[in-house]
């Protein structure tokens, strides 16, 4: 069906807009008042050339070749004007006081067709104004985009999905109305929606159905556990990185084939990111974990650089320009940070965030707290970001 509306499209307008031929060596401006006056400029040249080419307005050659070549100037730039519509204010200054920037316009200009529709037929009408031309294209559009009765079409189906999306418009108003769920502070959190994923989250099951409890869970593509650490995520981090560094080592990245920077930028843009992916919420790091995660980097920067693999780790970064995997996670939630701070107040993640901020603000035991704001706090004071007012 797209096809078949896009081939009619395209017929439709072949036979109702006009067509000319493009003729890439023409200059616009060549009218015959300018070739006549180039010819006698180049005779009036030749004739002076011919005589040993004299200086001086006393010399007759030189003189009529002078004024020539003046008259052919001033016929030029009356043709240039004469085509000012075809071409903007910019060619026509370039044309007067910059030759070379005024032939690079003409030469960007010579394969591109007139964008401007200046004649138009649909529906047995021809027009040629502006003005027409807009009307007519709003109607043909509002045509296109019109529903038509189809001997086809199922109004009763039609009928059953506006009911259906309905009833769940419906629901989903009545699930945030229950209380049901799980609540941050004041703020029911009981249908939340990450990725192309829905989750119902609550503290334990209610209904006749039993649910299977499980020690670990995997969510939006990241592994949870019962413990609330770090280590499964790390670990799930780390084989999805080395195993796509490992792929990209098969197609020769890290030999003389292909350039290291070529082989950082692909690494940065596959590997680390399957790396840190959800390091924006990790919170609970250790220094094992840290290191875990340092041993990739360094594995993949030594690689790709040829280097031998007890080559100091600073000199490898620095050489590709990356980060220790520290920085580049703090600079994840820094970007995390300043995403939720343009949200909306309407948006149910701004909202517990700014309870979670409030509650942090107002505990005197901030020590043992854990969690994204402690995390960006701790940031902020280290490399003095925070406001000493």
């Amino acid at each position: 069906m797209y096809e078949a509306i896009v081939k009619a499209i395209i017929l439709s307008s072949n036979q109702c807009l006009p067509q000319s031929k493009f003729n890439r060596h023409a200059k616009p401006y060549w009218t015959p008042e300018v070739k006549k006056s180039y010819s006698l400029q180049r005779e009036a040249r030749r004739v002076c050339v011919l005589k040993g080419q004299p200086r001086g307005w006393h010399n007759e050659s030189y003189a009529k070749y002078k004024r020539c070549k003046q008259n052919f100037v001033t016929t030029q730039k009356i043709a240039i004007e004469n085509v000012e519509k075809y071409f903007n204010s910019q060619l026509i200054e370039a044309a007067e006081c910059d030759s070379r920037l005024f032939w690079s316009l003409i030469k960007s200009r010579k394969n591109k067709r007139p964008s401007a529709c200046t004649h138009l037929f649909y529906k047995n009408t021809s027009v040629r104004e502006p003005g027409d031309i807009l009307k007519v294209f709003t109607n043909y559009f509002r045509d296109v985009y019109s529903p038509l009765q189809c001997e086809h079409f199922d109004n009763d189906f039609k009928k059953l999905v506006e009911e259906k999306v309905k009833q769940l418009k419906i629901k989903n108003n009545s699930l945030e109305r229950s209380g049901q769920g799980l609540n941050v502070i004041n703020v029911i959190t009981s249908n939340t929606t990450l990725a192309d994923d829905i989750a119902l989250a609550a503290i334990s099951p209610n209904g006749p159905n039993k649910i299977e409890r499980t020690d670990k869970i995997r969510h939006v593509g990241i592994q949870l556990n019962d413990k609330m650490t770090d280590n499964d995520k790390i670990s799930v981090a780390c084989k999805k990185a080395e195993s796509s560094f490992y792929s990209l080592l098969s197609i020769n990245i890290g030999t003389f084939h292909i350039n290291p920077l070529t082989s950082a930028s692909l690494v940065s843009k596959i590997c680390i990111p399957k790396l840190l992916f959800g390091a924006e919420l990790w919170n609970n790091l250790t220094k094992s974990n840290c290191m875990q995660l340092e041993r990739f980097i360094r594995m993949a920067a030594k690689t790709i650089q040829r280097f031998p693999i007890r080559t100091r780790t600073d000199i490898c970064l620095a050489m590709l320009g990356w980060k220790r995997i520290e920085s580049e996670i703090n600079l994840k939630k820094l970007m995390f940070l300043e995403r939720l701070c343009n949200m909306p107040t309407s948006v149910l993640t701004k909202q517990i965030f700014n309870k979670r901020l409030a509650l942090f603000s107002c505990r005197t035991d901030k020590c043992i707290q854990k969690g994204f704001i402690p995390d960006i706090i701790r940031i902020f004071s280290k490399y003095n970001l925070c406001n000493k007012k």
